[in-house]
Parts: structure tokens; sequence; C-alpha cells
């Protein structure tokens, strides 16, 4: 049986388990349109919380993209590469924490905005404007109060 064909509604009786299983989809819909960039939706998350926040540190990224400081760097390591970001060194050879976009990076973020725009409207677009509003600022809420 395939997904579409599963009849949902009350299976999984739990919220969390229902924002769960929409965020997996979402994001392998986004990492597939990302492709054309060369870039992943985790690398995304990191150009847009560096250019929110431009003194965010590896630790905060971690808390917030979901993968452990390992990941982080290499994330940060590929967005160096392609371009996107810069890392100045200090005297001693070693990257500073902070990393700050590139005009590279914010053309990219310019682009990508666009691809997240049709994702929502494509997973959220029968709802109300002003329901996703209010889904949107609960959700972020929640957010606030459990990523820290």
């Amino acid at each position: 049986m395939v997904m579409s064909e599963l009849k949902l509604r009350g299976y999984w009786n739990y919220c969390g388990l229902n924002l769960m299983m929409l965020s997996r989809v979402w994001e392998k819909h986004i990492n597939d349109c990302l492709t054309t960039y060369d870039l992943s939706l985790r690398q995304l998350m990191i150009l847009r919380l560096v250019a929110s926040t431009p003194d965010i540190s590896p630790g905060e990224l971690s808390r917030y993209i979901g993968e452990g400081p390992t990941g982080v760097g290499k994330h940060l390591g590929k967005l160096q590469k392609k371009g996107l970001i810069e890392r100045p060194q200090v005297q001693s050879g070693r990257r500073v924490k902070e990393a700050q976009l590139t005009d590279e990076g914010k053309e990219l973020l310019t682009l990508t905005d666009e691809v997240l725009h049709r994702q929502e409207e494509n997973f959220l677009g029968h709802l109300p404007r002003a329901t996703r509003q209010g889904v949107n600022l609960t959700i972020e809420n929640i957010l606030d109060r459990k990523i820290k």
C-alpha cells in the first residue's frame, strides 16, 4: 500500500507525530528542489540562521538544525568551499566561530526563498492565510520555549 492510499486521519492521535510526519515529507520535497542549487535543507537553514544572526555559534547552529557539532562543521566547510560563507582566520591559523554570508550566499538566499514559498503553498495553500499565520506563530512559540 502506498502512502497516498493510507487513511491517516485519527491514526496518529498525536499532533507531535503528525508534525513529525509532515516535516519528513516536507523536508524530502524541499531537498529535492534544492538539488538545483547544489544545496541541502540543512545548509539552507545554516545560511538563513547566519544571515539573521551573524554571531551565531556552531553550538547554536547545532541546536537549531538538529545535527551535532561535527555535522555543523562539515556543512560550514561545504558552504565555505561553495563560496557562500566566509569564516575569517585568526593569526593562530584557527577559524573564528562566526560566519558571514558572501554576496553569492545572499543571492542564493533570495533565490531559495521562492523554493520555500512554493513548498509552503504546496503543503499549506489550502488553508486560509490567517490560519497559516496562526499555525506558524504557534510553532514558533513552541520552538522558542523548547530550543534553548
